[in-house]
């Protein structure tokens, strides 16, 4: 039983398009035909039903291939789009698959063009395939993503009452029985409720690090100077305390979320002060510089510094080098790491031992720019180059 086979002709001779589906047919496929001469009419085509193939004349009085294949991009359809011309230069040739041509025949090479085709109808078909099967991890991740953030946020929730339980019972105990409480017995209840309000802390962290980056906001302009100052200000009694020296250079304005953003600075500015060197006040440089289409930032300490074999895993979640008497979750660069990414930026660190650490990370110099999302396949430009160099090393 012949396959049907739904055809957009672009040609202006109606007898090369009898000839086309004459070759067509003789190949065994039911062909169902179209033919265009101009823009509007394929703009209308496209509008109004479904295609297996388009196959086009390189130049028409009216019309041409690359003006064929630019509104092909533009209705964002994944359609196989095959030329035939009765001569060109491989210069031409290779232009035209670059631009998103799948094959370039010469009419003298027509008996190829059954075998084009069904080539590139099932290139097509598998290539709806792996969108589907992407669009279906997509869905799948984000549903994996919503169950764990509801997850995170009922174990945060649920087990925040219990410990709070457990240290209104302990402050109980003691009021009631100081007196006839010893010494270590004080020592243990102390010891208790360190560790509930310890665990306390963590589940704030872990619920923290579940909604960190995530905003259903547009993003917006953002001066950071003025993010830095309201940040200087909430950290004003360690500055003091510490006797820290801040430094800020020039800061640009970048397109994000303000608030997540002022949590960056946040984090890092505090933990240069929390890891402080013990026998000098931080001293602490904040810098920014134009990169590409990137701004690179920069929070640099003289602080205790780390090993760089741990330069990878102090962004991991629950990560502390420091086991010692500063306080912290070992939570809050995991979520500077994941509110720099939803930004499309990155983080990393650099230190000596000793000698400070610095931490830089990345935000685009531009807003990404939202839009449909296009299906139309474009392989990237050396892939599509070597596929055309040697398409048309064959078209005689």
């Amino acid at each position: 039983m012949s396959e049907p086979l739904h055809v957009l002709h672009v040609e202006d001779c109606e007898s090369d398009t009898e000839l086309l589906s004459q070759i067509l047919g003789a190949a065994g496929y039911q062909v169902q035909l179209a033919r265009v001469e101009y823009d509007y009419e394929m703009r209308r085509a496209l509008a109004e039903r479904e295609w297996d193939v388009i196959i086009a004349d390189y130049r028409l009085p009216g019309f041409s291939a690359p003006e064929a294949l630019d509104i092909l991009r533009e209705s964002g359809r994944d359609i196989p789009f095959i030329v035939v011309s009765g001569a060109a230069g491989e210069d031409v040739a290779v232009e035209t698959m670059r631009r998103g041509a799948q094959d370039y025949l010469l009419d003298s090479g027509l008996t190829r063009l059954a075998a084009a085709v069904k080539r590139e109808i099932a290139n097509a078909r598998a290539r709806r395939q792996q969108r589907e099967r992407e669009r279906m991890l997509v869905r799948e991740l984000e549903r994996s993503n919503a169950d764990l953030q509801a997850y995170a946020y009922s174990v945060s929730h649920d087990l925040q009452e219990p410990l709070r339980v457990v240290s209104c019972y302990i402050d109980l105990i003691e009021r009631r029985s100081r007196s006839q409480l010893n010494e270590e017995c004080r020592e243990l209840m102390s010891m208790v409720r360190s560790s509930a309000r310890r665990m306390s802390d963590l589940l704030k962290g872990l619920l923290e690090f579940s909604r960190a980056g995530l905003s259903d906001r547009a993003m917006s302009e953002i001066d950071c100077q003025a993010v830095l100052d309201e940040v200087i200000e909430s950290l004003a009694i360690e500055i003091r305390n510490t006797g820290a020296r801040i430094s800020i250079g020039a800061m640009p304005r970048v397109h994000g979320w303000e608030g997540p953003l002022q949590q960056v600075f946040l984090n890092l500015v505090g933990n240069a002060l929390k890891y402080k060197n013990r026998h000098a006040p931080p001293q602490i440089a904040i810098s920014a510089e134009k990169r590409g289409d990137e701004w690179q930032f920069t929070v640099e300490d003289n602080g205790i510094g780390f090993e760089m074999a741990y330069a990878e895993e102090i962004f991991g979640v629950f990560q502390r080098l420091d086991t010692g008497e500063r306080q912290g979750t070992g939570i809050g660069l995991a979520i500077t790491r994941r509110i720099v990414e939803r930004h499309g930026g990155r983080i990393w660190a650099q230190s000596t031992p000793g000698r400070g650490a610095k931490f830089h990370f990345t935000i685009p110099s531009a807003p990404a720019v939202a839009g449909e999302d296009k299906l139309f396949f474009q392989p990237a430009l050396a892939d599509r180059r070597e596929l055309a160099e040697a398409r048309v090393a064959v078209l005689a």
